[in-house]
């Protein structure tokens, strides 16, 4: 977690997160807390040195780099925020640190608590939505100006990445929905955990396609599982057996939520294409 953290500043409160194992299961807070400390001196261990290396060059305790971190965070908390990429203009511009970024930030969810809940609930939706990051695309982020990559290409570009994070996200809900709680605990718990935490860390800042990228791993991990899983329903449900046909209709349920939300997000993202 520490190697990772000097990559990502962002994963370096990941620990936190594995607080929710004696939480959901109700085992010994005690072990968790032990775990805990222990991960948070390898992660010491291993900053040490480029906190050393930071103080001496700056004269100040810097973790791991003096990135706009809480920048973000308030490009996705103000009140010109959309839960998309926030463009800054001469009359609202970015902070001038992450200080003053954050100080902004908390100004603006005690003064503004329902906005800031309304950004909230729509960047959480943004996260799981099949819909492409329509910022992402009209900067051109999905490929340069070239042949291959024609305005054409990149919209067909776009479209593929989205059937395979619809056929990903499917095969997710299967796992999950199949799953016995104890395969969770002794199995998934620490991938599961990790894309709470990227899902989280993200709603907290603003939307785009590339921060889902860190969760990809733990997801493709728990689609394999579903796979599996969608076999077994499959075969189950020519048998007609009640238990498989009562899991298949919540599944469908689910699912028919998240296309919803992609169609919701295809609507919301067009608004500022223009």
């Amino acid at each position: 977690n520490g190697i990772a953290a000097l990559i990502r500043p962002a994963i370096l409160f990941l620990p936190i997160s594995f607080f929710l194992y004696p939480i959901v299961f109700r085992r010994n807070l005690r072990q968790v807390t032990i775990i805990f400390l222990l991960m948070v001196f390898g992660i010491g261990m291993t900053l040490s040195p480029w906190v050393a290396r930071n103080y001496s060059k700056y004269n100040k305790i810097i973790l791991v780099s003096n990135a706009s971190t809480f920048i973000n965070v308030f490009m996705g908390n103000n009140l010109q925020a959309t839960g998309l990429y926030y463009d800054s203009t001469s009359e609202h511009p970015l902070p001038k640190d992450d200080h003053q970024a954050l100080l902004m930030t908390i100004k603006f969810i005690e003064e503004y608590p329902f906005q800031f809940a309304k950004l909230t609930l729509k960047k959480a939706a943004l996260f799981w939505s099949f819909y492409p990051d329509g910022n992402g695309i009209k900067k051109g982020y999905l490929g340069k100006q070239t042949i291959i990559f024609s305005n054409l290409g990149k919209y067909i570009w776009a479209v593929l990445l989205d059937l395979q994070w619809v056929l990903l996200i499917f095969l997710c809900i299967v796992a999950l929905v199949r799953m016995k709680p104890e395969q969770i605990r002794k199995e998934y718990f620490v991938p599961l955990s990790f894309m709470v935490y990227i899902f989280a860390i993200t709603v907290f800042s603003h939307f785009s396609t590339r921060f889902r990228f860190p969760l990809l791993p733990s997801a493709i991990l728990l689609a394999s599982f579903g796979l599996i899983k969608t076999k077994e329903l499959i075969q189950e449900l020519a048998f007609h057996r009640k238990k498989a046909i009562n899991q298949a209709i919540i599944i469908l349920a689910v699912f028919m939520v998240f296309i919803f939300d992609g169609i919701w997000a295809a609507l919301y993202i067009m608004r500022y294409w223009q």
